[in-house]
């Protein structure tokens, strides 16, 4: 018979009996910083039942943390749920560390019907952990989602990810998407790809658009792409009246190594 450490059985305890949040989140933390696979029925149990969501969230975080994938059903069972937006947020980065790629659809669909903006916002840097596994699916939001705020999402993620094999369907996002924010988030992606081909285009398109949001995110590409040629227009776009137009042609050129001062322009 496995014996249990008397740390875990006294965490157990407080986190089973004790009326006070801070003593609960204290034992959830504690538990699963642990290394021990024993405590992952108790965190399952935790992130079902306790009453506070900031316990629930901690315990979401904390099965992540295991790295154990039979904590996958459970933690997309919650997700389905439970309407914490915090506690969701957390089941979300702890399913892209486990590698949950199968419940990407199930996660979409559910995102769409509760119409969540904050979660929405934040997946990009939560599925990132997925990692080229997501691709086939954030492909085929970035193609034909018709929410604009998923395709945008998708474009993001991709970004993150840095897989060189998005860069087709990136691309098709940057120039033919029918929402701007959309362009605009595979112009950014396009650039972490790092793909220099695409400088002759990022010139075109930035003496062809008027939108503001547009031609900041081509002189971002234009700084991570290492376009010294550029220095010019960046130059000059520092004058535009358009703030994020000044900022990214500072960022731009900070990131080239022309710009010595610390100090934005006004």
């Amino acid at each position: 018979m496995e014996t249990v450490a008397p740390e875990i059985t006294y965490l157990v305890h407080q986190l089973q009996e004790s009326e006070y949040e801070k003593a609960r989140h204290y034992a959830v933390l504690s538990l699963g910083q642990m290394g021990d696979t024993s405590v992952i029925p108790h965190l399952l149990k935790t992130l079902q039942d306790d009453p506070n969501p900031t316990v629930r969230a901690m315990s979401a975080n904390m099965l992540g943390h295991q790295g154990d994938n039979r904590a996958v059903p459970t933690l997309f069972q919650v997700f389905m749920s439970d309407t914490e937006i915090g506690v969701r947020i957390n089941i979300v980065q702890s399913l892209s560390k486990l590698g949950a790629v199968e419940t990407l659809p199930f996660l979409f669909d559910s995102i769409r019907q509760t119409q969540e903006p904050g979660l929405l916002a934040v997946l990009p840097a939560l599925l990132a952990e997925m990692g080229s596994p997501a691709l086939p699916y954030l492909l085929q939001l970035l193609r034909t989602d018709e929410q604009e705020s998923v395709r945008f999402c998708a474009a993001t993620t991709l970004g993150r990810i840095r897989d060189c094999g998005a860069m087709p369907d990136l691309l098709q996002a940057f120039r033919y998407d029918t929402a701007i924010k959309v362009r605009v988030a595979a112009m950014r992606a396009l650039g972490l790809l790092g793909d220099r081909s695409l400088l002759p285009e990022l010139h075109n398109t930035l003496e062809t658009t008027t939108d503001p949001s547009l031609r900041a995110a081509i002189l971002f590409g234009l700084g991570v792409l290492g376009d010294t040629s550029a220095a010019p227009i960046l130059q000059k776009a520092q004058e535009e009246e358009h703030p994020l137009l000044r900022y990214e042609a500072t960022q731009a050129l900070r990131t080239l190594g022309l710009l010595e001062s610390a100090s934005l322009s006004q």
